[in-house]
């Protein structure tokens, strides 16, 4: 009907504003009149787009941003995706990506122990407070780690 064909064009004109380029690809056509078996090839070809996030997360952790840093830092250490390596010296120097390196060191089984290469002196903190900058920024999320929101963030 018309109507159902004017509120389509709403969503679709909405996902176009908000999704990238890279998603919008997969996204957008499944709205079109094509046949169910190309939705669902479609839709397979991005899940297994999305389910390779070591690339991205490798982007955003060198990327220079500490926010987003500091997110694929907690991500990558908290999923263990680190493989024992990581370019230290690429990887922002801020109080946020201490504290993640800090709240990490104190875990018995913390990935950074075993790394060759971690720079303990400029980012392990003295003193550390309650909750990171990080943590803090995630209250009205109680349960939200850096996996978490670099998976939700990474749709937009």
């Amino acid at each position: 009907t018309a109507g159902e064909s004017g509120a389509q064009s709403n969503v679709l004109e909405i996902l176009d504003n908000l999704l990238s380029i890279e998603i919008r690809e997969f996204i957008i056509p499944l709205f079109d009149d094509s046949d169910l078996s190309e939705k669902v090839d479609r839709g397979n070809q991005f899940v297994s787009k999305q389910a390779d996030t070591t690339e991205a997360v490798t982007n955003w952790l060198y990327s220079g941003n500490p926010w987003t840093s500091a997110i694929a830092l907690d991500y990558s250490l908290n999923s263990d995706t680190t493989n024992g390596e990581m370019d230290w010296t690429k990887i922002p120097r801020n109080q946020t990506i201490r504290e993640v390196c800090s709240a990490q060191w104190a875990k018995d089984s913390s990935p950074l122990k075993t790394m060759k290469n971690f720079p303990t002196e400029e980012f392990i903190l003295k003193e550390t407070s309650m909750y990171s900058t990080l943590e803090k920024g995630f209250t009205c999320c109680p349960n939200c780690r850096g996996d978490r929101v670099w998976l939700r963030t990474n749709y937009l």
